[in-house]
């Protein structure tokens, strides 16, 4: 159907057709895309007896039709046994200081691969006020990236506020072994393997943190223990076809949101308590049965009701409240 422009009259955000009434279309907001995801094609031959005048024209394709590749990972890091961090072709990188090696540890196993820089000091310089704290924390900063050299830069990101590991550039065997259980028997691990083996650090706070990460860790070695021969054994070679049975597949029994957290009067010694709340639950909630985790956290407020935002059946918030030396934690589940 064609419209001449006599009845087409364009008025900002409207349309009106002559008399007809308005219609204001709705609004939608603009989806960023990557450069990558851009390629400019010069526009084929006129093949029908009108064309537009442009001589170009814009694809939005992804590259030979393939999916982003995901970064290479730089560093590994080993923390089931003794500490060890390595970079390409095996070369060791691993921090001589017992400090820099816990605190590559405490990034390695927290939420996002980040810790605040108050949440570092109470593990590891509980005994010591903030002024030596703060002094002691970047002497061991200082350590790793003198050891790791110019790795350090572009695994880790470091402001006054906090410290992180980018985990898309660091592989990090316990992180690894929870996507893939094939890991633990091709590493060698067993339930006598331990976390952070002969790491000693004096300081009350982090041995109530490594003692609970070496529990952890013990009761899924055992229940691995148990699975991965029998996985073995279905995939060895058989003459008739063997169905896998669905029990051994660790398939997430369901899935858990984790929406933003909810903080008002925290101080920086008390905002990482709301991430570690939701940390001890869901490892406390994967001891009984495989859980998918998805991370809303950081998703902004402005793009609407988080609860609608991907498929997930339940949703966790946590929200701190701290008056004075008073604090309230609450839980709400969706």
């Amino acid at each position: 159907m064609f419209v001449t422009n006599k009845f087409l009259h364009f008025e900002r955000n409207c349309v009106t057709f002559g008399n007809a009434e308005t219609i204001t279309p709705p609004v939608r907001p603009l989806r960023e895309v990557s450069k990558d995801h851009l390629s400019f094609k010069k526009a084929p031959s006129p093949s029908a007896p009108f064309q537009p005048s442009a001589s170009t024209e814009v694809v939005l394709t992804r590259a030979n039709n393939v999916m982003p590749q995901t970064p290479e990972k730089l560093v590994s890091i080993h923390l089931l046994g003794p500490i060890s961090l390595l970079g390409r072709d095996d070369k060791k990188l691993t921090p001589r200081g017992k400090k820099a090696q816990a605190i590559l540890a405490l990034l390695a196993l927290a939420p996002r691969g980040q810790r605040t820089r108050a949440w570092l000091r109470d593990k590891l310089w509980s005994d010591s006020d903030e002024k030596h704290a703060s002094s002691s924390l970047r002497q061991s900063l200082f350590e790793i990236k003198r050891d790791i050299g110019p790795l350090a830069d572009q695994i880790l990101t470091i402001d006054r506020h906090a410290i992180g590991l980018r985990l898309n550039l660091v592989w990090v065997d316990v992180l690894a072994l929870a996507q893939d259980t094939s890991l633990f028997r091709h590493l060698g691990l067993s339930p006598e393997t331990e976390l952070l083996e002969g790491m000693d650090i004096s300081d009350p706070e982090f041995e109530d943190w490594l003692m609970m990460e070496r529990q952890i860790w013990f009761d899924k070695a055992q229940s691995l223990d148990e699975v991965t021969p029998a996985l073995a054994l279905v995939q060895q070679p058989q003459k008739a076809v063997v169905e896998p049975d669905p029990v051994l597949s660790l398939q997430p029994a369901y899935s858990l949101g984790f929406l933003p957290n909810i903080q008002h009067g925290c101080q920086s010694e008390t905002m990482f308590l709301a991430d570690y709340v939701l940390e001890s639950i869901s490892k406390n909630l994967r001891e009984f049965q495989p859980l998918a985790i998805c991370d809303f956290r950081e998703i902004s407020t402005q793009t609407g009701n988080p609860l609608n935002v991907g498929d997930t059946e339940f949703y966790v918030r946590t929200r701190c409240l701290q008056v004075g030396n008073s604090m309230t934690l609450t839980l709400f589940l969706y």
